[in-house]
């Protein structure tokens, strides 16, 4: 590591040059603004610096710094020392924050059941147009984190109040100027200097658009002088350089132009410090945030290298004490109980509902993991961007301010979906669409959600969710579908037949969600069915019928993830009363179950149990079988469609591992799926008996949806290869 010791530092203290080891008196010490540099986790290192300084008694009276640089400052001049930073960047769920997506529990019933069906995190809007959002990160992961440790601090008037006045700077991209604050929330400040342009959405304030700082100025040297400092302490990280034989993409080519751009402006920022602290950090990444200890060692090695150049620096223990005497008299350590909830940045009607979900907050001291979590759990109805928190006051009486911020299209959420089914590789299945919800049709705790699809299958449906309560309760849901989809038989993988099912119907359903987890439903659903015979042999006559179904069904949602699931359970019941259907003479009643238990074992490993099964009561039928075997996750050894039966039993036990995790920005991480499947088939294929299988397969969990790769071997001597896009369970 390296210091650059420049001419202003030794005109401001010559007589001192002569000793390192000597301490200052309070009436010589210099006033010293430390400055840190955004850097993504690099940025980490800053702990290590100012653990270095704080140990060698050198007392920091400004900070400022820009993107983590800001991060990492803020904190510290918000009266957290070295060892309250580690700990709160120990207890930082990274992964969380950088992908920002909420905990898979936190989501509504209908917004999981979004991420169940449509296992992805992408989210387009409407709005003049189909848009991307502003940004793939929201923030609220972050802004929580903020808000939590810099609530004793969001009410002040301006950043010279906290325990060492601070600056933090961002990029107006409206003006296209730097801008330092120095006032307002402490924690949007923050969140604007960190907010790298096409990843974290911006941060609206009036008339200003802000997005992270180091485009501009990412080691402000100049905003520590003109806080008032004699010295100027700063703090580059020194990054990997790019070499012509690295191996490049889109993204990396990116990311490196952007690199450059920064790297501009910090060459004169440097040149203009009083001493420039050089920490290594070339072997590490800039998202490389659970290598935060090793990161925090580099900061403290880079000042330890070069103590005698620093040592000048140190005041003697008397000046010391006063100093943090000083620091800890502005330090605020309490935050009075609100007695009132306030909410900005949305509609009334919107407002008055967070109001109420928060309403048993009021005259109770804060518990900000409560909160949080009530917080997180508005966001999760899809209504919200991002919520955030802080104090306000009123006629001298405290209150809790709430920050509301919808997403860029408002009443829009456009969920775009692929699904590839390699069940069969001879006759590979696709499907493009898109789940789109419109919030606020005719009452604003209504959804009207429809779903288009085009590809193997195509068609639309639609359904209007009305509850009849603001929170859980009552509801009624009319829907309607139009659509075709293939329908084909297989014999050891060979295909016999293919035919097409086309359905129109239109359904009433009224219904209960007893919480975030779970509901039932009583309706009835009538329209059309046919079924097409395409090529083949007639496996079945070709019917068109009158649907008439009576219905009861109950889902039950505990699981901790929509792909991978570690922890829960997930149960999908549902009992049909069929006065018409296809082929059936007679009306007959039908019921199936879907179900899973997931455990996890040790650090990374998951055990897991299915279940399925269904049966028509032995009722006398003809046409379409009720329930079909035979494809990825469903007896994959065999042929798609190959088991068709009026009544089965499906076990499948397996065990899951993660073999890596992967960038925030791509996913959660690839996994090796080992699973033993063994049915019961009645009725229909009674010579079938007890088919078995066993699967082997990989699964990627990415932001655009889980890949599936494996391999089936049956005890029939039925085997296959097969890959799904989409969707795992």
């Amino acid at each position: 590591m390296k210091i650059r010791w420049l001419n202003a530092a030794f005109c401001i203290l010559p007589p001192l040059m002569s000793f390192s080891q000597a301490t200052l008196p309070e009436k010589t010490a210099p006033r010293i603004a430390l400055v840190l540099e955004g850097g993504g986790a690099l940025g980490l290192a800053h702990i290590g610096v100012i653990r270095w300084l704080e140990e060698h008694h050198i007392p920091v009276r400004y900070v400022a710094g820009t993107s983590m640089g800001a991060l990492v400052g803020g904190l510290y001049a918000a009266g957290n020392d070295p060892a309250e930073l580690n700990q709160i960047v120990n207890n930082v769920n990274w992964q969380q924050i950088l992908s920002d997506r909420l905990p898979y529990e936190d989501l509504s019933f209908r917004r999981s059941e979004d991420a169940f069906q449509i296992p992805n995190s992408l989210t387009l809007g409407v709005r003049y147009g189909l848009n991307l959002p502003s940004g793939f990160n929201s923030g609220h992961q972050l802004a929580l984190l903020l808000d939590r440790n810099l609530l004793p601090y969001s009410d002040i008037k301006t950043f010279d109040q906290l325990p060492i006045p601070f600056r933090c700077v961002a990029v107006d991209m409206v003006s296209r100027e730097k801008h330092v604050f120095d006032s307002g929330s402490l924690a949007q400040a923050m969140r604007a200097s960190m907010s790298i342009p096409g990843f974290f959405t911006p941060v609206i304030d009036g008339n200003h658009m802000y997005v992270d700082g180091g485009l501009l100025d990412n080691l402000p040297v100049d905003v520590g002088r003109q806080m008032g400092a004699d010295l100027v302490i700063a703090v580059h990280l020194q990054k990997k350089v790019v070499s012509p034989n690295d191996s490049l993409n889109s993204f990396s080519v990116l990311t490196n132009a952007i690199s450059v751009v920064i790297a501009a402006n910090e060459i004169q920022s440097m040149q203009r410090a009083d001493l420039l602290i050089s920490v290594d950090v070339s072997k590490f990444r800039s998202t490389d945030y659970t290598e935060y200890d090793k990161l925090i060692m580099k900061g403290y090695e880079a000042a330890e290298q070069n103590a005698k150049l620093l040592s000048p620096f140190r005041v003697d223990d008397a000046t010391w004490q006063r100093y943090l005497a000083e620091r800890n008299l502005k330090h605020i350590r309490s935050v009075p109980t609100p007695q009132f909830i306030e909410v900005k940045g949305v509609d009334p009607i919107l407002a008055q509902r967070v109001q109420q979900n928060l309403a048993g907050i009021s005259g109770k001291p804060i518990n900000s993991k409560k909160l949080e979590q009530d917080l997180s759990e508005i966001v999760g109805t899809g209504r919200f961007a991002k919520l955030s928190y802080g104090l306000v006051s009123h006629d001298n009486q405290p209150g809790l301010l709430i920050t509301a911020t919808q997403h860029d299209f408002a009443r829009f959420l456009v969920n775009p979906f692929v699904f590839i089914d390699g069940s069969e590789l001879q006759n590979v299945h696709f499907g493009l669409g898109a789940r789109v919800t419109k919030f606020g049709t005719g009452a604003s705790n209504s959804e009207w959600r429809t779903d288009v699809i085009f590809g193997s299958a195509y068609g639309v449906s639609t359904e209007y969710f009305l509850p009849f309560r603001e929170t859980h309760g009552w509801f009624m849901a009319p829907s309607a579908i139009a659509n075709t989809s293939p329908f084909d038989i297989y014999s050891y993988n060979n295909q016999i037949a293919s035919y097409r099912l086309d359905r129109v119907s239109s359904a009433f359903d009224l219904g209960y969600q007893f919480n975030r987890n779970s509901e039932i439903r009583f309706g009835y659903e009538t329209g059309f069915l046919q079924l097409r015979r395409q090529v083949g042999n007639p496996v079945f006559s070709n019917p068109g019928d009158r649907l008439g179904d009576t219905t009861i069904s109950y889902k039950l949602n505990l699981l901790d993830d929509p792909v991978v699931p570690r922890h829960g359970e997930y149960l999908d019941w549902h009992f049909s009363w069929f006065d018409s259907y296809l082929g059936s003479l007679n009306a007959f009643p039908s019921t199936e179950f879907n179900g899973m238990i997931h455990r996890p074992m040790r650090d990374r490993g998951t055990a897991f149990l299915r279940g399925s099964g269904g049966t028509d009561f032995g009722f006398p039928r003809a046409g379409l079988p009720s329930f079909t075997l035979g494809s990825p996750m469903r007896l994959a050894a065999f042929g798609q469609n190959e088991l068709l039966t009026n009544q089965y039993v499906l076990i499948q036990p397996g065990y899951m591992y993660q073999l890596l995790k992967l960038s925030p920005y791509l996913g959660k991480g690839l996994y090796v799926l080992g699973e033993g499947e063994i049915a019961r088939v009645y009725g229909v294929n009674k010579e079938s008996g007890v088919p078995a299988d066993a699967v082997v397969g990989l699964i990627m969990d990415t932001v655009f949806g889980p890949i599936v790769i494996g391999g089936s071997y049956g005890t029939t001597g039925h085997h296959k290869v097969f890959f799904e896009v989409g969707k795992v369970f």
